[in-house]
């Protein structure tokens, strides 16, 4: 349990067993979790990594592995807005690598990159919950339920107070990432009155995986910019699918039987 400002640091070669249902815990502002890369760290059956209300976890060029089947249940990160940066790490075996859970719209202010995500069946790679302002960049998704699942519950944050011309300012980026073999690799769904504003450019979407799903992209009440993605996933029904949405659609390349 790290708290009141505390810090734990796993250093070059250093090595951590984390218990079957165990929870190593980040509470608090400047509390924070740090795992330089040469460390180790393996979980336990539904063994998991909580993040909570200003809590940081930054992790670089780290393995996490699991002990046994099933798997263990990932990092989740609550109502935590300050700078968590997890880069350059791999995922094996996790029910939900990263969950970023949040009770309100909140600006994710750290960035995923970078990583590879081995997804056991039924499992997802990142999932966020009311999330903005989240940059997703140079990432491996393999196998696996989902990919990448954005599911936006209430309405975002704006340039002002009472703005007239309601204009979101939140973004959900996903750049240069590769997806293959998920039922359905990326999601952005909306549930609100207003659109979630996304940038969607240069990734790849291949058929790789042993899985057949119903689509690589969903869109639901988005609006931005969707470019210069390559869509080549022979066992998918649709490459796209767009509900309620507005986006500016160009530069894509699409594949399919």
């Amino acid at each position: 349990y790290i708290d009141a400002g505390g810090s734990l640091t796993m250093e070059s070669g250093s090595f951590l067993n984390v218990g079957n249902n165990c929870n190593i815990i980040v509470d608090g502002s400047n509390s924070i979790f740090t795992m330089l890369p040469g460390s180790n760290i393996v979980l336990g059956t539904n063994a998991k990594i909580t993040v909570r209300n200003g809590g940081r976890i930054n992790a670089q060029n780290i393995t996490f592995n699991s002990t046994t089947q099933p798997s263990w249940q990932g990092i989740e990160i609550i109502n935590s807005v300050n700078n968590s940066d997890i880069t350059g790490c791999t995922f094996n075996n996790a029910a939900t690598s990263i969950k970023i859970s949040n009770s309100s719209m909140m600006n994710y202010s750290g960035s995923i990159q970078s990583n590879t995500f081995n997804i056991p069946t039924g499992g997802y790679g990142i999932v966020g919950n009311n999330v903005s302002n989240l940059y997703l960049s140079g990432n491996i998704f393999n196998e696996g339920s989902v990919g990448f699942y954005i599911r936006n519950t209430v309405n975002g944050l704006y340039e002002s107070a009472g703005n007239s011309n309601n204009i979101p300012v939140e973004n959900i980026n996903v750049i240069r990432n590769l997806f293959h073999g998920q039922n359905a690799s990326v999601i952005i769904a909306g549930f609100t009155s207003a659109q979630t504003n996304i940038y969607v450019s240069n990734n790849s979407f291949t058929g790789i995986g042993s899985n057949n799903g119903p689509f690589n992209f969903f869109g639901r009440k988005v609006n931005g910019i969707v470019k210069n993605n390559y869509f080549n996933d022979y066992n998918i029904n649709k490459n796209v699918f767009l509900y309620q949405s507005s986006v500016q659609f160009y530069g894509n390349t699409m594949n399919a039987l």
